[in-house]
């Protein structure tokens, strides 16, 4: 449920690039960030296996909204929010 409010919060800030209220786009971009620094912060990497390794490295990908939030570049926002369906399964 998290990540799909992330992935909500990336859809709303590609949504507000043009027109440009850039005020809006770094909000959510920012509350996407936030949610999946909490979603890192909670991992079990001692006893998760391949699926808190897997779950990291999706995580640490999420990391180019930084760079898409400077260049405010909808391309590299939608490339975050659709790497869920690369992913095999979500857990939860």
């Amino acid at each position: 449920m998290l990540y799909d409010g992330a992935i909500k919060f990336l859809n709303i800030a590609v949504e507000h690039m043009n027109p440009r209220t850039y005020d809006i786009v770094n909000t959510n971009i920012i509350k996407a960030q936030d949610i999946i620094t909490e979603l890192l912060l909670s991992l079990n990497m001692r006893d998760g296996g391949e699926i808190s390794q897997n779950l990291f490295n999706l995580y640490l990908y999420s990391r180019k909204l930084l760079e898409a939030n400077i260049k405010k570049d909808a391309e590299m926002i939608r490339g975050v929010g659709k790497a869920p369906q690369r992913t095999p399964r979500r857990v939860g």
